[in-house]
């Protein structure tokens, strides 16, 4: 190979890596150089971005109507999120490969391969993700932009909250802010949303297809060595569900502020509202449904190959020659009852990620959302009121 081909495939190289690492730029530059918790950064994170369209609306001479405006201060809300759940999922892979360590019977090469790909794994999906983050900010935006011309005087208006008339900002405004922080939202949405939508159940599914684990696995407490993907799982899902709860609620509401209804009466429910919702249910099911699939699908084949390995050692116990000594009968029956212990044992592992503890995890992060999104609309129309 000439010098010239060489060179061309060392720049090839260069910039698949580099595209590949886009994803993970917020840990490259941040994270990596910075002693802080992730949630101080994602904290200074919000600010930052608050910071800039209050900057923004102040040029355009509309600061207060932009601070009263509850979507925009979500919309700022969703790279802090976002950002938080990048950095926990490259925190827990690191303890997830040295949680494995011990029960993986891989070559050592074919392990460092596996955990060579598994950051680009975890963000597989990540252009088509941030790409309906392009298009749903915007979509938002315009959707509850629209509902403006249909809204009554502000006087008829009067104690609806903050959509009614000159609480809103000027549409151009709104339009300006959207278009300019949409790009970075889709950025950090677009990772936090791959992570756990698609990330997660590859993962799964490639270390249930590439690594062989130990017998150890089930019999030790399988789901106790998985921690670090259960807390990257449950960390992502309740990370991406509460802002996207959130935004699904103001779709649904078309962003009108009420204490006694979610739905309007005063507002048409548009089909083309419809649109940044479903993908927001879309998300969600993914962001649930996936890696529990994946991770059950792993769980159950690590315990039925641990079964299978076990009935064949009993089987084997069982066979013993008519003529044996007495201490070879009593040697198998002690490994007969052994192996039989273990596989009541393997028997009662149940292959589910999902127990009693995350349903409840699960029921107080949806409480949670729906109670402080309640109490931010029940506040804000006070504070109006007065």
């Amino acid at each position: 190979m000439s010098i010239k081909n060489l060179s061309g495939a060392k720049t090839q190289r260069s910039i698949s890596r580099f595209v590949n690492r886009i994803p993970w730029l917020w840990v490259d530059l941040v994270v990596s150089h910075c002693k802080l918790p992730a949630w101080v950064l994602s904290a200074i994170l919000f600010f930052v971005l608050l910071s800039a369209g209050s900057l923004i609306s102040l040029l355009a001479g509309e600061p207060v109507q932009f601070l009263m405006d509850i979507r925009r201060i979500i919309i700022f809300s969703l790279p802090a999120f976002a950002s938080y759940t990048i950095t926990s999922a490259h925190n827990n892979l690191k303890r997830l490969e040295a949680s494995l360590a011990p029960w993986v019977a891989s070559s050592a090469e074919d392990t460092a391969i596996f955990w060579e790909k598994a950051p680009l794994r975890l963000m597989h999906g990540y252009w088509i993700f941030a790409l309906l983050w392009v298009v749903i900010i915007p979509c938002l935006y315009i959707v509850m932009q629209n509902t403006l011309g249909q809204m009554p005087p502000p006087d008829a208006a009067a104690g609806t909250g903050l959509i009614a008339g000159e609480d809103m900002g000027h549409p151009k405004t709104i339009a300006n802010i959207a278009m300019i922080f949409a790009p970075l939202v889709a950025y950090f949405m677009g990772s936090a949303t791959a992570v756990s939508a698609v990330g997660l159940g590859k993962v799964a599914h490639c270390l249930s297809q590439e690594l062989d684990l130990k017998e150890e696995f089930v019999l030790q407490g399988a789901k106790s060595v998985l921690k670090p993907f259960i807390r990257m799982f449950w960390v992502t899902w309740s990370t991406i569900a509460l802002p996207l709860l959130m935004i699904g609620m103001l779709a649904v509401t078309n962003g009108k502020i009420s204490t006694t209804t979610l739905i309007t009466d005063q507002i048409p429910f548009s089909p083309v509202d419809i649109v940044p919702l479903a993908l927001v249910v879309l998300m969600l099911a993914l962001a649930v449904l996936v890696p529990q699939i994946y991770i059950n699908r792993l769980l159950r084949k690590e315990k039925r190959e641990a079964m299978d390995n076990v009935l064949n050692r009993i089987k084997e116990a069982t066979t013993i020659s008519a003529t044996a000594p007495t201490e070879e009968v009593l040697r198998h029956m002690y490994n007969f009852q052994s192996l039989v212990y273990l596989e009541k044992k393997i028997d009662k592992f149940k292959p589910t990620m999902v127990d009693t503890s995350f349903v409840l995890q699960n029921i107080a992060v949806i409480s949670t959302v729906l109670s402080a999104f309640l109490a931010v609309r029940t506040f804000l129309n006070l504070f109006i009121s007065t």
